[in-house]
C-alpha cells in the first residue's frame, strides 16, 4: 500500500469556522500544558510521555468543558505532536553528540500563530456529496476540484488555516501501480541549479521562474510597512495578514509550476534519476539561501514523489558526490571542478559537454544501475526509493570516444 495527500479548500460557513479556531486554540493550550508537565517532569527527574498524558485526557475533559467539545482523537494528536517534538529533540542531541553541526532544539511553547491545524487520525467516511463530513462538526462546504482515487481509503484528516483560508489535507492509503520499469519505457536523469532550475540527460534546461525575485518589489514595500507599525495593534495585524496573503500566492505560483513539471516527467519516464541534496546544509550559505529558497529543490522532489505513484513511475535518488566532476563516458573523476567552470573537459576521453548535462548523465547513469526493489525496502511506502552509491569508480575507455 502507499500513502498520497490530497488538500482541498475548504468554506466553513456560519459558526463552523469560529468552532474551528476555538477548537485550535484548545489543541494549543493542550500542547503547552503538555509540555509545561514534561519540563517539571525532568526537574524532578521523573519520567513522563504520551502514554502518561494520554490517560490523564479523561479527567481533564471532565474537569474543563472546553476540552470536552473537542473530539478526544484531535486532543489526542496534540500530545503525539509534543511527543514527536521532543523524540527529534533527543535525535539531533545524538547527532550533535556524533559531530553533526546540528542545533538540538527544546521544543518551544506554541504561540497563537504557531499552532494553526488540528488532525484527526481516524479512518472515517470524510467525503460525502462532496464536502467534508468531520466528527462533532457535520459537513463543511468544499471545492473537490479533483476525485479521490477508487478503492483510497483515508487514514487521516488535517484542517488548516492559511493566510488565504481553510484547506483540508486527506491522506489517502491506496494499491500503487505497477511500475513502468519492468517493461521498458524512457529514462531520465535530473540535475538541479541555480541558473537553470532543471537540466535533464538529454540536454533539456528548465529555467527557474524566479517567483519570490519577480515579487520582491512588492514584498519590500509591504515589509517595510509592517515594521512601521505599532506592536499589538489592528493596523499592524491586518498588515500582517497582507504581508502572509503575498507570502502565500508566491508560494501557490511555485507550487503550480512544480506540479505541472513532476506530472509531465513522471508521465513521460518510467525511472526519474534525481540528486539526493542536503538542502538544509546548502541554506547555510547566506549569498544563496535566498536563491536556494525560491527553487524549492526539496518541495520539487517531494512533488515527484507524489507523481510517480499515479502514473507508476520509479523515483531514485543518486547520492550527489563527484557527478559534476567525473566523465559521463569514461568515468574520469577531475580533481577539481569550480563552479566556474560551466563547460566539462574530459583530457582522458576527449569529451566536451556542459557542466549540468554531464552530471545528469551520470545521475541517470547511477540510478540505471539500481536494482528494483520492493515496497518494503524503501524509505517511505508511497514511491521507490533507494540511496545508491556515488560516482567514485572510472570505467574503461572505449576505445573511439565521440565527442559531443
Amino acid at each position: 500500500m502507499s500513502n498520497l495527500t490530497f488538500q482541498y479548500r475548504l468554506y466553513p460557513f456560519g459558526d463552523q469556522a469560529e468552532t474551528l479556531e476555538r477548537w485550535i486554540d484548545s489543541c494549543r493550550k493542550l500542547y503547552n500544558v503538555a509540555l509545561e508537565q514534561r519540563k517539571l517532569a525532568r526537574q524532578t527527574s521523573r519520567k513522563i510521555g504520551y502514554p502518561e498524558q494520554q490517560k490523564e485526557l479523561t479527567d481533564l475533559r471532565a474537569a474543563f468543558p472546553e476540552y470536552e467539545e473537542v473530539p478526544v482523537h484531535v486532543l489526542q494528536n496534540a500530545l503525539l505532536r509534543l511527543d514527536r517534538a521532543f523524540e527529534n529533540f533527543f535525535r539531533r542531541c545524538k547527532e550533535r553528540k556524533a559531530g553533526k553541526k546540528v542545533k538540538p532544539g527544546f521544543p518551544r511553547f506554541k504561540a497563537r500563530d504557531r499552532y494553526r491545524s488540528l488532525t484527526c487520525p481516524d479512518r472515517y467516511d470524510y467525503v460525502r456529496d462532496g464536502k467534508l463530513n468531520f466528527p462533532k462538526l457535520g459537513r463543511i462546504r468544499m471545492k473537490m476540484h479533483r476525485p479521490l482515487p477508487e478503492g483510497a481509503v483515508v487514514k487521516t484528516c488535517t484542517i488548516s488555516k492559511k493566510a488565504d483560508g481553510w484547506y483540508v489535507s486527506l491522506s489517502l492509503e491506496i494499491i500503487p501501480l505497477s511500475t513502468k520499469s519492468a517493461r521498458g519505457g524512457d529514462t531520465i536523469g535530473i540535475d538541479v541549479g541555480l541558473t537553470s532550475f532543471a537540466t535533464l540527460s538529454d540536454g533539456r534546461k528548465v529555467e527557474c521562474p524566479k517567483f519570490l525575485r519577480a515579487s520582491e518589489r512588492r514584498l519590500k514595500k509591504a515589509q517595510r510597512v509592517l515594521s512601521r507599525r505599532k506592536k499589538g495593534s489592528n493596523r499592524r495585524a491586518q498588515q500582517r495578514e497582507r504581508v502572509a496573503l503575498l507570502h502565500c500566492r508566491i508560494a501557490h505560483q511555485r507550487g503550480d509550476w512544480q506540479w505541472k513539471l513532476a506530472t509531465e516527467l513522471a508521465r513521460k519516464h518510467s525511472l526519474i534519476a534525481v540528486e539526493d541534496l542536503n538542502v538544509r546544509g546548502m541554506m547555510g550559505n547566506h549569498r544563496l539561501a535566498k536563491s536556494i529558497g525560491d527553487a524549492s529543490w526539496s518541495a520539487f522532489a517531494a512533488k515527484l514523489e507524489h507523481a510517480v505513484v499515479k502514473t507508476g513511475s520509479r523515483l531514485v535518488r543518486v547520492n550527489a558526490r563527484n557527478t559534476s566532476k567525473a566523465c559521463s563516458t569514461c568515468g574520469r573523476i577531475k580533481e577539481s571542478m569550480p563552479l566556474s567552470e560551466r563547460i566539462f573537459r574530459c583530457e582522458k576521453c576527449g569529451l566536451v559537454l556542459d557542466r549540468d548535462v554531464n552530471a545528469a548523465r551520470n545521475i541517470l547513469r547511477v540510478g540505471r544501475d539500481t536494482p528494483e526493489v520492493t515496497l518494503g525496502e524503501t524509505r517511505s511506502s508511497a514511491f521507490h526509493y533507494r540511496k545508491v552509491r556515488p560516482v567514485v569508480e572510472p570505467r574503461t575507455v572505449p576505445e573511439k570516444a565521440h565527442v559531443a
